[in-house]
């Protein structure tokens, strides 16, 4: 997996991006401490924290404090939406397989602790390769 930083100055347009070209996605939004975000996907996987499971990517956004963002996204099944904040985010992550898309990584500090938080694609894809609307979209 490929793991590329996304510079500070470039977060704004990378997130309306990435919300655009990822909307509708099964997602997992799931936690783990900074020290292990760095394991292999099957490793990280088994040690994160999942805050939702199987949730369609709604978006995310940049919230009103700086370095402040928000993930939504909705339960498929019963459709209640599901925020996740985040408040001093310090590092912002493109994650990829080859060319496909596997999500995105936010580092921040949450009660004195660093915290990564995933928003991680169930399957991953280049978004370009998909056509058309999701079904639940039409």
């Amino acid at each position: 997996m490929n793991v590329i930083e996304i510079p500070e100055q470039e977060w704004i347009i990378s997130c309306i991006e990435f919300g655009l070209s990822h909307r509708g996605w099964l997602a997992t939004l799931a936690v783990i401490a900074t020290t292990q975000a760095g394991f292999a996907p099957t490793e990280l996987q088994q040690r994160w924290h999942i805050i939702a499971d199987q949730v369609r990517l709604e978006n995310i956004a940049i919230g009103t404090m700086p370095a402040s963002f928000i993930i939504t996204a909705q339960s498929p099944e019963d459709y209640q939406f599901v925020q996740h904040p985040l408040d001093n985010v310090m590092r912002v992550f493109d994650l990829t397989v080859g060319e496909a898309h596997q999500g995105l990584r936010l580092d921040n500090v949450e009660a004195g602790k660093d915290v990564s938080t995933f928003i991680w694609f169930q399957i991953p894809a280049i978004p370009e390769a998909l056509n058309g609307l999701a079904e639940f979209e039409r």
